[in-house]
């Protein structure tokens, strides 16, 4: 917010749910064979590894091959999560803590807004992954000198909720590291002033976003990072694929997905 002030028949084949799943849950893969077993993956390098599927928040009512397709991907959203939160269960044997988790991705995602409009991305190090900071240090690089800026407070219209759900079995890590992406329906306002003037504007914002925030749940409380952002899935893409062993490819889903101030692509209902 504050840097940027044709019909096809439908086709529905079998799924291999199982199979699905428990590619997803196989253990993440990044580095080459040959390196180190004792490699130990940081929290603050892991961020978003693939294309998450966000259904549509307003279901295409005027498409009917499209409407179908849409209530699938619901299903599909809804098994997937519903398997990552009981293997989360499963291998930690700690019941999950949503509350706590939503309250610390909102309190980051504050907190690194304001570091950014302050210019003071240092003093978040520790709220934001390496993607997101890399991103936001690029993004500081275009602001105005002569102008001062401050993040107001935000206004929920709605109580954030948890649209994806990601247990992470990494090597050579205690069980414990969780991926969520949450839905924020919120209003946003920006102050901007000249250095040497008394004249404030202010930029109100209502949008929806959703954000994605990765945490260390060894540790009580669990650590929390903002990992960067998502949009809606297009109902023409394909699901994700749950392979994330090619280390390119996961590597510049979490470099593109940790600029949460770029814009989505334009949507097909």
């Amino acid at each position: 917010m504050i840097h940027n002030m044709a019909s096809r028949r439908l086709v529905v084949r079998p799924f291999n749910m199982a199979g699905h799943l428990r590619a997803t849950y196989a253990p993440v893969r990044f580095a080459s064979n040959n390196a180190s077993k004792s490699q130990r993956l940081e929290l603050k390098h892991i961020g978003i590894m693939n294309e998450p599927i966000i259904p549509l928040s307003h279901a295409p009512w005027t498409n009917p091959k499209g409407l179908v397709k849409h209530f699938y991907r619901r299903m599909y959203a809804f098994v997937v999560n519903t398997f990552n939160v009981a293997q989360y269960r499963l291998k930690t044997k700690k019941k999950p803590r949503f509350t706590e988790w939503k309250n610390d991705a909102i309190l980051n995602y504050i907190a690194v807004n304001k570091a950014f409009a302050a210019r003071e991305l240092e003093s978040v190090d520790d709220k934001m992954n390496t993607w997101v900071k890399k991103a936001l240090v690029e993004r500081s690089k275009t602001l105005p000198d002569d102008v001062k800026f401050q993040y107001g407070p935000i206004e929920f219209s709605k109580v954030p909720k948890v649209v994806n759900f990601t247990y992470l079995p990494l090597p050579n890590h205690a069980p414990g590291i969780t991926l969520i992406i949450y839905r924020f329906d919120m209003t946003q306002k920006i102050l901007r002033s000249q250095r040497r003037s008394d004249e404030v504007k202010t930029t109100t914002k209502k949008s929806t976003e959703y954000i994605g925030c990765v945490y260390d749940n060894t540790y009580s409380p669990a650590k929390c990072l903002l990992a960067g952002t998502v949009f809606e899935s297009p109902i023409d893409i394909p699901l994700p694929d749950p392979d994330m062993s090619d280390e390119r490819v996961v590597i510049q889903s979490m470099h593109d997905k940790g600029d949460i101030f770029r814009e989505p692509k334009a949507i097909k209902a």
